[in-house]
């Protein structure tokens, strides 16, 4: 057990990177002898779960573990459920939609409909960010249990990623108050430059989940539609996911699915 537990703890190591490493990377990050990193990551490629460059002798992400982990899409009623609201959303605002989920301090887009608006930022499936620069982190951290969310935030470190991120954390604790209060996140520029999101909470049968729905679009257009025929269709949508969640009510936005239509 204890083997495995460290094999499992090497391949770990590849969550937060987004490149390849060598075996000294990761004889760094995981605090283990050399020889012993070499003989897991050796395994973990004869698995198919990591792949090797025979020229640079690299180790990155291999085929088999993309394939593990889309087994989570397939049997999540929560990405089930999102997937034909999140196609409708689309075609109603043209933007880009997003479901988000918690991991730690991190956020883990799972799933997303890319819109005619499309932009190439840090949203991407299987992108994870820091949960303090994200509209959907923000929204996360708001409808959370008060007591897990003091836990986290005493341990947050609110890092620049753009000069637009917030970094004080008397400032971030009023933001997720407005945020608690409103419903809706909305974020420009803060994990990515001229990246604007907007994401509101998804609600289950026991109240707000580790869930997100959002919307990701180019900062400049933000200005020049409507921002609050948005949020209503981004709350609609939210209110038919959480709905199928268990949830009993939705209690934001003003307007149904087929009146935004």
């Amino acid at each position: 057990m204890k083997s495995l537990e460290t094999a499992v703890s090497v391949l770990k190591t590849f969550i937060s990177e987004d490149g390849d490493l060598s075996v000294n990377d990761v004889v760094e990050r995981s605090g283990l002898k050399k020889s012993h990193v070499s003989k897991i990551l050796s395994s973990l490629r004869k698995e198919g779960f990591l792949e090797q460059d025979p020229r640079t002798r690299r180790y990155s992400v291999g085929v088999d573990a993309f394939e593990l982990g889309t087994r989570y899409i397939v049997r999540s009623q929560v990405a089930r459920d999102a997937l034909p609201i999140m196609r409708q959303l689309v075609d109603l605002c043209g933007h880009s939609a997003t479901l988000s989920t918690l991991r730690g301090e991190h956020v883990l887009h799972i799933m997303a409909v890319e819109g005619p608006h499309f932009i190439d930022g840090r949203w991407r499936v299987g992108n994870r960010l820091p949960i303090h620069a994200t509209a959907a982190g923000q929204v996360m951290l708001s409808f959370m249990d008060a007591q897990r969310r003091d836990s986290i935030l005493a341990g947050l470190n609110l890092t620049s990623i753009t000069d637009r991120t917030i970094t004080d954390m008397s400032r971030f604790r009023s933001v997720l108050n407005e945020v608690a209060a409103s419903g809706c996140s909305t974020t420009r520029g803060e994990s990515a430059p001229g990246l604007a999101a907007l994401a509101v909470p998804l609600l289950g049968e026991e109240g707000a989940l580790d869930y997100a729905l959002g919307i990701v679009l180019p900062d400049p257009l933000l200005d020049e539609e409507d921002p609050a025929r948005i949020k209503d269709w981004l709350f609609a949508s939210a209110r038919r996911l959480s709905l199928k969640l268990g949830a009993s009510a939705y209690p934001f936005g003003t307007i149904s699915m087929e009146a935004a239509g």
